[in-house]
């Protein structure tokens, strides 16, 4: 069977994933975009999001980056994201503790300063880019968790973490 060759490599020259799949599907920044065998040649950027991909005859697999740049071909697909996470290599606790440093800063912001409603545009003071990429790195384990049948951190998943969120 043929198959796609996924590079996903981060600064300092790190190669966080080298594997034969048969799709990808990258967090373009202008929306989800996916990759098969035979593509045609495209470099695009990535924003923060779930990287997606298919390893030959296996399920689908994910990753949290935090953006970059993805070159696909016909047989090769090459990310440089400026950071890139397996799922099962997140840190469930440092997640939980970015998310909450990045409420916070959101809710001590000056009125009319940085990002969020009423705001003037980024500061990163106030809007911290860790905030996006800590919630992409909970999406992700909350459904590896639920893949794995997981509840509560106590068992080692982090279904927990939505507790204090809004959206649970």
């Amino acid at each position: 069977m043929r198959s796609l060759r996924l590079e996903v490599v981060t600064p300092p020259q790190k190669r966080v994933l080298m594997e034969e799949v048969e799709s990808v599907i990258a967090p373009g920044s202008e929306g989800y975009l996916g990759v098969l065998i035979g593509h045609a040649p495209l470099l695009t950027t990535l924003k923060p999001g779930v990287l997606y991909y298919r390893k030959v005859g296996e399920n689908r697999e994910r990753m949290a980056v935090s953006g970059g740049f993805m070159e696909a071909g016909p047989d090769k697909v090459i990310i440089l994201a400026d950071t890139a996470e397996l799922s099962g290599d997140i840190d469930v606790d440092r997640a939980r503790r970015s998310k909450e440093r990045a409420e916070k800063r959101l809710r001590e912001r000056p009125p009319g300063s940085g990002c969020g409603p009423g705001g003037t545009g980024f500061d990163e003071e106030y809007c911290p880019p860790e905030g996006g990429r800590c919630l992409k790195q909970i999406k992700i384990c909350s459904r590896r968790d639920k893949n794995m049948n997981i509840s509560g951190g106590d068992q080692g998943g982090c279904s927990d973490i939505f507790a204090s969120s809004p959206s649970s």
